[in-house]
C-alpha cells in the first residue's frame, strides 16, 4: 500500500486531480449507461405490454363482443315478423360484420408466434365454415323459411359459435397471461435494475471517497505542510523540516524550492555574522584612524596658532618702526641718508611680513589639503598609514615653515634693533 501511495505522490496534481475526476466520470457514465439500459430492458417490457399483448386483449374482446353481437342481430332477424323489419335488423346486421372483421383484421399484425399462432389459426379456420353457415341460415330466413333457419341457427352453426367463441376466450387469456408474465419480468428487471444501480452508486461513492482522500492526503494536506513550514522560515525559524523533498511531482519541486530558499537564510545568516564581524573591525580601526586625526588637528591648529601670533606680533614691530623712522624722518633732515636706509629696512621687513603672510597662506593651504587627506584616510582605511605619513612629513615641513618665520622674525629683530641704533645715532648727529 505504501509503495502504491509513493507511486501515486510521484504523480503531478494535474495527473491525480485529472486521473480523479476521469475514475468518477467512468463511474458515472458506466453507471449511467447501466441504468439505461435497465431502464431500457423495463421500457421494452413495457411497451410489449403497451403495443402487443393490451392491444390484441383489447381486439379479441371486440372481436368476441362483435360475434356475440352478430350472432344476436342474426336471432333478431329471424324472429322478425316482416320483410322491413328483416331489412332493417339485416342493416344491423352487416354493421355487426363489418366491426368483427375490421376488429379481426386489427389483431393479425399482433399475433406472436408460437401458441398465439396457433389459437388464431383455428379461429380463422372455424371462422370460414362459421361465415357460410350464417349465410345460409340468413337466406333461409328472407325466403321465409325460418324453421330450418331457426333449426340451423340452433344446431350446427351454434356449436361452431361455442368452438370459435372458446378459442378466442383462450386466446385473450393467452395475452392476458402473457402480458402479466410481461409485467412481472418488467417488475423483476426493475428491481434487479434498483439493486445493481444502488449498488453500483455505493460503488461510485467508494470510489469518489478514495478519490478524495487521495487528493486530500497527496495534495491538501502536503500544501498546508508546506504553507506551515513556509510560515515557520518566515519567523525565521530555521530548525523546521520542509516536508515533500525528494518527491517528483508540484508538491516536490515546491519543498525543493522551500529547501533551497532555508540553505540561503543559513548562509545568509553566516554571511551576515562575517560583516558584523568585519564592520566592528572596521569601525574599530576607524576610531583609531580618527584618533590620529584629531591628534593630529590639534597639533596644527597649535602650531597655526603659535604662527599667528608671532606674525601678529611682527605686523606690530613693523608698524612701530614705521612709525619710530617717520618720526626721525620729521626731527631730523640731517639723518636722511640714515633715514633712507632705515627705510629701506622697513621696506624689508615689509617684505619679509608679506612672504610671512604668503608662507602662513600656504600653511592654511596645506593644512587644508591634510585635512582632505586625512578624510579620505576615513574612506579608504588600507590607506591610512600612507595618508598618516604623508600627513607626517607636512608637519615636518611646517615646522620647518615655522622655523623659517622664527629666523625671519629673528633677523627682523636685529633689523629692527640696528635700525634703532642707527636711528639713535642719526638723532645724535
Amino acid at each position: 500500500m505504501e509503495s502504491v501511495m509513493g507511486y501515486l505522490n510521484d504523480w503531478s496534481i494535474k495527473a491525480k486531480v485529472t486521473g480523479a475526476f476521469a475514475l468518477v466520470l467512468m463511474v458515472a457514465v458506466g453507471l449511467g449507461l447501466f441504468a439505461v439500459e435497465r431502464l431500457g430492458a423495463v421500457n421494452d417490457q413495457a411497451a410489449d405490454i403497451r403495443d402487443n399483448w393490451l392491444p390484441s386483449t383489447r381486439l379479441l374482446g371486440e372481436f368476441a363482443h362483435q360475434m356475440a353481437s352478430h350472432r344476436a342481430s342474426v336471432a333478431t332477424l329471424l324472429l322478425a315478423a316482416s320483410d322491413a323489419a328483416m331489412d332493417k335488423q339485416q342493416a344491423a346486421l352487416d354493421k355487426t360484420e363489418r366491426a368483427r372483421d375490421a376488429a379481426w383484421h386489427s389483431y393479425q399484425p399482433l399475433i406472436s408466434p408460437g401458441e398465439e399462432r396457433r389459437l388464431a389459426d383455428e379461429i380463422t379456420r372455424l371462422s370460414a365454415a362459421y361465415g357460410p353457415a350464417i349465410e345460409k341460415i340468413l337466406a333461409l330466413a328472407h325466403n321465409h323459411e325460418k324453421e330450418k333457419a331457426i333449426e340451423l341457427y340452433a344446431g350446427p352453426s351454434r356449436d361452431q359459435y361455442q368452438k370459435i367463441r372458446a378459442l378466442v376466450l383462450e386466446d385473450i387469456e393467452l395475452n392476458a397471461r402473457e402480458g402479466t408474465k410481461a409485467a412481472d419480468h418488467g417488475a423483476q428487471v426493475y428491481a434487479e435494475a434498483r439493486f445493481l444501480i444502488l449498488a453500483a452508486l455505493a460503488l461510485a461513492a467508494a470510489l469518489c471517497a478514495a478519490a478524495g482522500y487521495f487528493i486530500v492526503s497527496g495534495v491538501s494536506k502536503p500544501i498546508l505542510r508546506m504553507t506551515d513550514s513556509m510560515g515557520r522560515l518566515a519567523a525565521h525559524d530555521l530548525s523546521v523540516a520542509i516536508d515533500g523533498v525528494g518527491r517528483k511531482d508540484e508538491i516536490g519541486r515546491m519543498a525543493d524550492a522551500v529547501q533551497v530558499f532555508k540553505d540561503r537564510m543559513i548562509e545568509a545568516d553566516r554571511l551576515a555574522a562575517e560583516q558584523r564581524g568585519e564592520q566592528e573591525r572596521k569601525e574599530q580601526r576607524q576610531k583609531a584612524v580618527d584618533g590620529y586625526i584629531a591628534e593630529f588637528d590639534r597639533s596644527v591648529r597649535e602650531a597655526l596658532d603659535t604662527l599667528a601670533s608671532a606674525s601678529t606680533e611682527l605686523r606690530a614691530t613693523a608698524s612701530s618702526m614705521s612709525a619710530t623712522a617717520e618720526e626721525t624722518q620729521r626731527q631730523t633732515g640731517a639723518a636722511a641718508a640714515a633715514s633712507e636706509e632705515t627705510s629701506a629696512n622697513v621696506q624689508t621687513v615689509a617684505s619679509s611680513s608679506e612672504e610671512m603672510s604668503s608662507s602662513i597662506g600656504e600653511i592654511s593651504r596645506q593644512v587644508s589639503q591634510a585635512s582632505q587627506i586625512a578624510r579620505q584616510a576615513v574612506d579608504d582605511a588600507q590607506r591610512t598609514n600612507g595618508t598618516v605619513n604623508t600627513l607626517a612629513d607636512s608637519a615636518q615641513k611646517i615646522g620647518q615653515v615655522v622655523q623659517l618665520i622664527q629666523d625671519i622674525a629673528s633677523q627682523t629683530n636685529l633689523l629692527a634693533l640696528n635700525a634703532t641704533i642707527e636711528a639713535a645715532r642719526a638723532g645724535d648727529a
